[in-house]
């Protein structure tokens, strides 16, 4: 027969198990966990693959109060009809 195993290199593995989506769906300030999904924060430097989704609770939104970057090939997805604040820093990295 022919063999049809295919073998992965660890590392690549661990890069493909950081591509994660990190949904804000509370009401408030960015660096307040209990406003993310799972309470988990994205990384200041949103890594390749991985996409921010703002999604505060109705009526509520989303206060960036510090410094976050979207790394090339990252997104950041302000769904329709919600709201985000800026007040901090906002940047994409090329």
């Amino acid at each position: 027969g022919t063999d049809t195993s295919f073998y992965f290199d660890p590392v690549i593995i661990q890069h493909l198990n950081t591509c994660n989506t990190y949904i804000f769906t509370g009401n408030g300030y960015w660096n307040d966990v209990s406003n993310w999904e799972g309470g988990i924060i994205p990384p200041a430097a949103l890594p390749a693959g991985s996409t921010i989704l703002i999604n505060p609770i109705d009526n509520g939104e989303c206060i960036l109060n510090i410094s976050q970057q979207i790394m090339p090939a990252a997104y950041m997805n302000v769904l329709p009809g919600k709201k985000i604040l800026i007040t901090g820093n906002l940047t994409t990295v090329q």
